[in-house]
């Protein structure tokens, strides 16, 4: 069973498990293959908040850059997704109780000068590619938040809605600072 939140405009659904993660897609997307692996990248990424390596905290750039590094699986290309470009206040002001209602405290996450992501393609058998971003900087009420599509259109469109954005950019240059991304 999942929800589904409508937020600028666009619906898209999401399932939680439990205070372990969120997974957001569109329509029926949510198969037991992308649980699995959504699961698995959970139980590899998780334990890295105890050992230092990545934080709950303002630390999106570098929490993503450590797992872009770490986590590598067969069958998937890993970067991550830079935002610099927000919506204005007023949109941001109407839509962010009923973000965190769903996803938690999103604190400068939204309208800072930058937020990252991890971003991952990865072709999972015998369902085709599918686009996936991680949220790492949260934690509350879930220690990670996933969104995935098979649809890039899509994708961007959820994350647009979820992170109040114009736009974003998504690089496999892990190491591409995020003000490279600004056009003065």
């Amino acid at each position: 069973m999942h929800d589904s939140i409508t937020i600028n405009g666009f619906t898209f659904n999401y399932k939680q498990f439990s205070d372990k993660y969120i997974i957001s897609f569109i329509g029926d997307e949510l198969n037991e293959k992308i649980v699995k692996y959504i699961d698995r990248l959970f139980n590899e990424i998780y334990p890295h908040y105890f050992m230092d390596n990545i934080f709950f905290s303002n630390v999106c750039g570098s929490n993503v850059e450590f797992i872009c590094e770490h986590i590598k699986y067969k069958n998937n290309k890993v970067g991550k997704i830079i935002i610099v470009d927000w919506q204005n206040m007023y949109i941001r002001d109407k839509y962010i109780t009923i973000i965190e209602k769903i996803f938690g405290w999103v604190g400068i996450s939204i309208g800072a000068s930058y937020h990252a992501l991890v971003y991952i393609e990865v072709n999972i058998d015998n369902y085709g590619v599918f686009y996936i971003a991680i949220e790492t900087a949260s934690g509350d009420p879930y220690k990670l938040q996933f969104y995935i599509s098979k649809n890039k259109n899509d994708f961007d469109n959820m994350l647009n809605a979820r992170y109040l954005c114009k736009s974003f950019f998504s690089t496999f240059e892990i190491h591409k600072n995020w003000y490279s991304f600004i056009s003065i």
